[in-house]
């Protein structure tokens, strides 16, 4: 991709890529993120469950540092991965977290990472199929975005 991910943000509405992140909050999951590769927050919607609000009521302005330090995650990950493996990725590439406070999934998509986290109740495979579902409703949106910067 030639063009910067600033480019890109900047001809998507972030209330729109807000509402598409928000469509994704649904059978415990209650974070949805979508960051620039170096971590920065392009988009993000929330859902506090009202069942189990102390693991949940995170506040927006520390969705930053969930980003960093996703970004810096799949950074590290992504290095060792290239070093391990000769050739190119196999396709869509995940990162699962199942941690003792929640479970978090991370999808590169193009220049992009998005990131749900979810309950600890949430099953990862549900976790995993809802990102593909993000991830490929993500990609249609990035695409046209990408078209219309190409033809400019």
């Amino acid at each position: 991709m030639q063009e910067t991910d600033a480019q890109v943000v900047h001809l998507i509405q972030p209330s729109k890529l807000s509402e598409i992140l928000k469509t994704t909050l649904t059978g415990g999951l209650y974070i949805a993120l979508l960051l620039a590769s170096d971590g920065s927050l392009v988009a993000g919607a929330n859902n506090p469950s009202k069942e189990n609000t102390s693991n949940t009521e995170l506040p927006e302005n520390s969705w930053s540092s969930i980003g960093a330090l996703i970004a810096g995650t799949w950074s590290v990950l992504e290095d060792r991965a290239r070093n391990s493996h000769m050739g190119e990725s196999t396709g869509d590439e995940y990162l699962l977290l199942d941690c003792t406070k929640g479970k978090v999934c991370v999808a590169k998509i193009g220049e992009f990472l998005a990131c749900l986290v979810a309950e600890e109740t949430v099953e990862l495979g549900f976790l995993k199929a809802k990102m593909k579902g993000l991830s490929h409703h993500l990609k249609k949106e990035l695409s046209t975005v990408e078209e219309t910067l190409k033809q400019s």
